[in-house]
């Protein structure tokens, strides 16, 4: 079952403001993509040999070879259905002509989320697994947790003497400790799941959208958008398996007299690589680059009889040509740490004809 309740009240019943109220559970699901990592893993999972050291032109070295252990990996057998809960509250009032404003309040909690853990990962301070003759049990079990909790304003002024604008401006937080429903990512300590309690991957703090529209003399429609995101978080890494669950990528130590990163970008301090145990950094500790864009239409509608038209248009895109650069390299050991080594379209200008009939 999903109980879901919402109330939407006028206490003046004048239809000038309007308050309203909500709550609910709402089930998620296991997607496609959570088999598909179990399929591929156990169809590519063949038997293999491990050569320390191989010699040349007798790769053995002389010596029999030595078959690694075996990995599993599995479903939990008491997986449970993900599920959030959620609540919001808001009003909305109509100033007439119109123009409303409107203030919403979102909360969500998921709970049960999927999680990607290795049952026989060595524990801190060792590097052997505690079943020595298995290699990693990998798990998919419901153990994630993941809240979210927004501010959302908006103000609108519907289309009416040859213009309209609309502006929608979101304040939030999310956090999570897993972020392995639709990856392969496992914990950065597979014995302290909340150790990765930090902010979501897609936790973006500021977001705002405004459009606006105008018919100009000729009937030429002018119209734009313009979007704003604040920094998604940037994960440090320490670019090798400092905790010996054979998965590369865990987090560094923060130090002031570390070594790393290598590059000498110290923007976010310097770092130390521990040994045979987690790092002490918090899992996305910093923020990326922030993202804005600037989208520009005018057009002209041409009439041509009762049923046909032709529309000429000219669009621009990221009007400004603001770099928009991607997601930072995490590794404190790379020489491109802190830098993005990419970035989204550039300006682009599009011309075109539309005849409807």
């Amino acid at each position: 079952m999903s109980p879901r309740l919402a109330l939407t009240f006028d206490p003046t019943n004048k239809g000038k403001t309007v308050y309203n109220v909500g709550a609910g559970i709402f089930k998620d699901k296991i997607t496609l993509n959570q088999w598909l990592i179990i399929v591929l893993n156990v169809i590519n999972a063949t038997d293999f040999i491990v050569l320390n050291n191989p010699g040349y032109p007798d790769y053995t070295g002389g010596k029999p070879a030595v078959q690694a252990p075996r990995n599993i990996e599995q479903f939990d057998s008491n997986l449970a259905q993900p599920y959030s809960v959620q609540a919001t509250a808001g009003a909305k009032h109509d100033f007439g002509n119109g123009f409303a404003v409107g203030a919403n309040y979102l909360y969500n909690r998921g709970l049960e989320q999927i999680r990607r853990r290795d049952l026989n990962a060595p524990v801190n301070g060792t590097t052997v697994r505690p079943d020595p003759t298995m290699g990693r049990e990998l798990i998919h079990e419901g153990s994630g947790n993941r809240t979210y909790n927004g501010l959302i304003l908006n103000a609108e002024r519907r289309f009416g003497e040859r213009w309209r604008f609309s502006a929608a401006y979101t304040l939030s937080s999310s956090w999570s400790d897993s972020e392995a429903r639709n990856s392969t990512s496992l914990p950065t300590d597979q014995y302290n799941l909340r150790a990765d309690w930090a902010p979501a991957d897609n936790d973006a703090r500021h977001n705002l959208v405004v459009t606006g529209q105008v018919t100009l003399p000729l009937g030429i429609q002018m119209s734009a958008i313009y979007q704003y995101r604040s920094a998604y978080p940037f994960n440090v890494t320490s670019g090798r398996d400092t905790n010996n669950d054979s998965r590369s990528g865990d987090r560094p130590d923060p130090d002031p007299a570390g070594k790393y990163p290598t590059n000498g970008t110290t923007t976010y301090g310097t770092f130390s690589i521990p040994v045979n145990r987690p790092g002490l950094l918090q899992r996305n500790a910093f923020r990326g680059p922030d993202w804005a864009r600037m989208d520009f239409r005018l057009s002209k509608m041409v009439r041509l009889g009762a049923r046909r038209r032709v529309e000429v248009l000219a669009e621009a895109f990221n009007l400004f040509n603001r770099v928009n650069f991607n997601s930072y390299t995490s590794s404190i050991q790379s020489s491109l740490f802190g830098r993005s080594q990419s970035a989204g379209d550039p300006r682009q200008f599009q011309l075109g004809i539309r005849f409807d009939f």
